[in-house]
Parts: structure tokens; C-alpha cells; sequence
């Protein structure tokens, strides 16, 4: 039991760790509904999206409509799950994690790998991919 428990304590340093230190290549600045308002094109209903972010967790859950086939823009859409945890200070900027794959959570990845340090400056954001978790299966 303590070995498992030491596991996971070791794994959650690490991917924390690797959050904190690779977050930096991931850093977007913030953007605002006018920033994306003048991308016209066949996908603007998407671009033009305002996401509802509420309580789930310890995190805010929020889901977002993407096309299926960015190739197609007749494709159908499909949904995609995201979780953020805002920084606790004033935030820097958003940071965009996803845990890779195949079949990895970049919802449960915020709300179990995020560090202290990483969240007290920068809202992270992390989603799951179409066909994981509470995204649309494909």
C-alpha cells in the first residue's frame, strides 16, 4: 500500500515538474472576443464562440464546438470537454496542457497535475482530445 502511494505521490511530482517546466513553450497571450471578431471565413460561428465556464471539481469545466474535418467546413462539429484552473494571483497568461497519448485527459490532467507554483501566476487550460472523456466520441 505504501509503495503504491509513493508511486503516485513520485508520478505527480514529475508530470508537475514537467508542467512547470516545459508551461513556458506553451505560453499564448491572452486574447479577447475583438482579437478573433475580424476572422471571417466558412469557420467563424467557432472562432466567434464565447465559452461558459462553471464549477466542476476543483476546476471549471467549459465545453467548446470544433468542426470535425477542418478540410470540410460542411463537416459536422463535434464537442470538446476543457477544464481551467485560473491562477490564484493575478494571472500572467493562459497556459495549454494536454497529458499526450493516445487516450490521455487534459481535463483530469489540470485538476490533478497542475502545481501550486504553475497556477499562482497562469490560468491553464487543458482539454480532451475528440474521442476521450467528455469529448464526443468519434
Amino acid at each position: 500500500m505504501h509503495a503504491r502511494l509513493s508511486i503516485r505521490v513520485t508520478a505527480a511530482a514529475v508530470a508537475s515538474t514537467l508542467v512547470a517546466v516545459l508551461g513556458g513553450c506553451f505560453l499564448l497571450p491572452s486574447t479577447t472576443p475583438q482579437a478573433t471578431a475580424g476572422y471571417g471565413g466558412e469557420f467563424a460561428t467557432y472562432f466567434a464562440q464565447e465559452l461558459r465556464w462553471q464549477a466542476c471539481g476543483a476546476v471549471e469545466c467549459a465545453d467548446m464546438s470544433v468542426p470535425i474535418d477542418w478540410a470540410n467546413p460542411d463537416s459536422d462539429s463535434v464537442t470538446i470537454a476543457l477544464a481551467r484552473q485560473q491562477a490564484f494571483d493575478s494571472s500572467e497568461g493562459t497556459i495549454f496542457v494536454n497529458p499526450g497519448g493516445p487516450g490521455g485527459s487534459g481535463v483530469d490532467f489540470v485538476e490533478y497535475a497542475v502545481s501550486e507554483r504553475l497556477a499562482t501566476s497562469f490560468d491553464v487550460v487543458g482539454w480532451d482530445p475528440r474521442g476521450v472523456g467528455a469529448s464526443t466520441p468519434v
